[in-house]
């Protein structure tokens, strides 16, 4: 698993997520169908897709090692955090220019906007703190002390509230977004990686591990801040639950998990309304993402070594065919309809092989594997841009 250490750490932590840039102020053709914006870590540039021709426009220079993106509700805003540099890059959808570098903490490694758009909450890895942004104005305000090594946030959906898990100190630190003050921290499991909310805002739940490295699930009642008694994910020491995404209905988490000696790829569901795990589903090596999609009811699961894509049925748990899917693919997204995920193709570099610089389009349907889209180096993220209204 060495030769893969280098880009699971990236990615974990921002979870816990050889182009030209244009610089600042160059236009880009403006376009009213959806785009994708492609976020490259080993170029320091996003690069647009227009997901009516998969055609990709010139890239745009951010910052150092970017990570993570947002996009406010309405579509209009890109917010780019680039973990190198301490910074985030705003970019209007509507032209592809960057507004004005926004200063954050160090090493920032994940962004979450709010429902309303009036804010964004960018985690600071090496600060111990979490930035708002107010996006009226891109003004960054004092920084808000969580935890040490805090590495993924979450927002409830009445947007009153974010959740910042801090790896360092097994804890969440609750945000009130009116105030932007820290509530008290709920402790949860060992080195906590990801968070995920139910859709009705009750429950969170939060991966983590056991004192002697047991992989465990931590549901969060959010109206109490009381955590339930963590839910064990395998039996063996080394498993590293590092993901966790609940279905749109609220009725299953599936949590990700990773046994750090075999790879092999374990995924979980945690049954809500008992707070109980079922049959655990095996697949893949070394998965790295899931979205679930609830248009079709399927789970789909990314796996970086065995560079695929698998179905999962959410109602039977049944795995579905592996569909190939680029080169060290580490995350996707499903374009607006539904018809096609969009694989990001992070290669292999840190062993001295090749990094990616493709993005991968899989035609739902058929599982049939459209033209590779040429991007920047290590594409780690993409965001879905929605149609502008005419």
């Amino acid at each position: 698993m060495a030769y893969v250490a280098g880009a699971l750490s990236v990615v974990s932590a921002a979870a816990c997520g050889s182009s030209a840039g244009a610089p600042a102020g160059q236009r880009l053709a403006t376009a009213r169908t959806a785009m994708a914006y492609v976020v490259n870590y080993g170029s320091g540039t996003v690069t647009p897709i227009q997901l009516a021709t998969d055609a990709p426009r010139h890239s745009i220079r951010v910052g150092s090692r970017p990570v993570a993106i947002a996009v406010t509700p309405n579509g209009q805003t890109a917010y780019v955090v680039n973990s190198g540099s301490g910074t985030v890059t705003p970019i209007r959808t509507a032209t592809g220019i960057t507004g004005a570098t926004i200063r954050v903490g160090r090493r920032p490694l994940a962004i979450a906007v709010t429902p309303n758009g009036a804010a964004a909450y960018v985690v600071n890895y090496g600060s111990g703190t979490v930035t708002p942004i107010r996006t009226a104005t891109d003004e960054a305000g004092p920084p808000i002390r969580v935890g040490k090594r805090p590495c993924a946030i979450a927002v409830a959906p009445d947007g009153k509230t974010v959740y910042v898990v801090n790896q360092g100190s097994a804890s969440v630190t609750p945000i009130a977004t009116a105030t932007t003050k820290a509530g008290r921290p709920i402790r949860v499991g060992y080195g906590p990686e990801s968070i995920a909310i139910t859709p009705d805002g009750r429950i969170a739940y939060v991966t983590g591990q056991t004192a002697d490295a047991v992989g465990i699930v931590i549901a969060i009642r959010l109206a109490s801040g009381r955590p339930l008694r963590p839910i064990r994910i395998g039996a063996d020491q080394g498993n590293e639950p590092s993901g966790v995404v609940i279905t749109s209905n609220g009725r299953i988490a599936y949590v990700l998990n990773v046994p750090a000696e075999t790879g092999a790829g374990l995924i979980t569901p945690i049954f809500t309304a008992a707070n109980r795990a079922g049959r655990t589903i095996r697949e893949g090596n070394t998965p790295t993402a899931m979205m679930a999609d609830p248009r079709n009811g399927t789970l789909y699961v990314v796996n970086y070594v065995s560079q695929t894509v698998t179905p999962i049925r959410e109602s039977t748990g049944t795995v579905g065919r592996p569909l190939r899917a680029g080169h060290g693919p580490l995350t996707l997204v499903l374009s607006p309809d539904g018809k096609i995920a969009y694989v990001a193709d992070f290669g292999f570099a840190q062993a001295g092989g090749s990094a990616g610089h493709t993005v991968t389009p899989i035609m739902i349907a058929t599982g049939t594997i459209g033209r590779s889209i040429n991007v920047g180096s290590q594409p780690i993220a993409i965001a879905i841009i929605p149609a502008r209204q005419r």
